[in-house]
This record gives structure tokens, sequence and C-alpha cells, in this order.
């Protein structure tokens, strides 16, 4: 019999350690059976980061990436693999360069699922929700433990595809042990959210998973994978398979598969 089913989103910077090697790690990931990929458009005020992602991100800046690059690799992976999803998640300062509207059209272009962005007030999200909607996409907006009820349900009305629970306040960061408050923030979230509940900053271990996998739909790990390249960044793919493997195993346990 079926158990719990719980999705997987990776989070990845792109450039890191250089371009092309970021696109190997992601079509690891792909091929270990991660059903979605968010990649990171590296940025150099990431704000909502702590200092493992910054330090990925410093690396892969010296690459200078540009976004229209990170959409036309981002194509060929869409293409190959188009039973999964794959989110951008920048800041708003890369997507005002490019201009929003371009962005969201080569975004979908790209075969993209929608956009996640951090520093994206929920007062400012309309323009930018009207203009990924106009191309069929998603815009994932972060909720936090901080925001009252009436607040968490219209982030959640507003967040397209899942909304993004944010485990505890702060940076993005490995965390030996989950925020206690978590529990009851889930509760609070999904008891008004009109779409699924996934939860990221500090997700790292198999036990993570255990943990919430009866208050949320899904959950976002980052930095335990980004950390891993940079233990081993002569062996990346290795060190994403040694991270992500078990997370995944713990997964289909939880499912029965």
């Amino acid at each position: 019999m079926g158990g719990r089913s719980l999705q997987l989103i990776v989070y990845y910077p792109y450039a890191f350690p250089d371009p092309p090697t970021s696109l190997d790690v992601l079509e690891t990931l792909l091929a270990m059976g991660v059903p979605t990929v968010e990649v990171g458009y590296p940025f150099s005020d990431p704000i909502a980061d702590g200092p493992t992602i910054q330090k990925a991100v410093a690396w892969a800046l010296r690459h200078r990436p540009r976004l229209t690059r990170l959409l036309d690799d981002l194509r060929g992976l869409c293409r190959r693999w188009p039973d999964r999803r794959f989110y951008l998640m920048t800041y708003l300062n890369p997507l005002h360069r490019m201009g929003l509207e371009r962005a969201a059209a080569a975004s979908a272009e790209a075969g993209l699922a929608g956009w996640i962005v951090p520093d994206l007030p929920l007062e400012e999200a309309g323009p930018v929700a009207d203009f990924l909607e106009a191309q069929g996409l998603a815009l994932v907006l972060l909720a936090s433990n901080n925001l009252s009820d009436d607040r968490l349900a219209a982030v959640a009305r507003r967040s397209r595809g899942f909304v993004y629970a944010v485990s505890t306040l702060g940076v993005t960061g490995m965390r030996d042990t989950l925020d206690p408050l978590l529990g009851s923030f889930l509760q609070r979230l999904r008891a008004v959210s009109p779409v699924p509940v996934y939860v990221g900053f500090g997700i790292s271990k198999p036990e993570h998973i255990r943990a919430v996998a009866d208050l949320c739909d899904g959950v976002i790990v980052g930095s335990a994978v980004v950390q891993a390249v940079l233990d081993r960044p002569d062996r990346p793919v290795e060190a994403v398979r040694s991270v992500v493997g078990p997370l995944l195993d713990a997964i289909r346990a939880l499912a029965g598969t």
C-alpha cells in the first residue's frame, strides 16, 4: 500500500563551478529522478542566501553569467526532460535589467514552469504575476512564520504552482535541527493555502524529510547540495549523488515504493 507522496525540489546555481559543469549537475539530478529543479541565477547581492550559497554564487559570478545564456542553456534540458519542472530562482534586479515582459517570454520559450523571486514583496507581485501568467508561467511566493494568518492567506492566494514555506527566519543554509515552531507554522499555512506547500531553508537530511512529511506537500533542498560540490569541486557529479541519493531514498520509503 502506498504511503505519503512527497515531492522534492533541488536548488542549484547556474555557472557553479562553471556553466558546463552546472548543466552536468542538473542533468545528473534529473537522471536520478528529481522531479523539479530550481535553477539559481547568480546575483551579486543574494539577500536570502546563507554563506554556502553566497560562496557558490561568488564563484559563479567569475564567469560573468548572463540571464539570456542561462535560459538558452535550460532550453535543451527542458526539451530532453519534458516530464520535469524547471523554476528560475533569481532576484528582482536581474529581471528588471532584462525587462520583466521579455524575461517572462524568454522563460516560457525555454520551457520553464515559473519563477521564484525571494525579494519580491507581495504588494509588488501583481505586475510580475501578470507577465508570467500571460505566458502560462507560475510566480512562487515565499511565506514565513512571522506573517499573520491574513497575510499568509494573501501570499498563498497570489502564489501559483506552490507556496514556498521558509522553515526558519533568516537565510538559507544547513541546520542540524528544524525550528520547533515549524510544525505549527506549516499547519497554519496549509489551512489557508489553495496551492501545495513546499518547505525549504534548512532542509538537508533524510531525517528532516521524515519530520515534515505529514506537514507539507514537498521539500526544497539547496545548501546541502551546493556544500557537497564546494567540498569536492573536482568531482561535482559524485558529490551531488552522495547527498541527493539518500534524500530520494527517504521520499521513496515514505511513499512505500
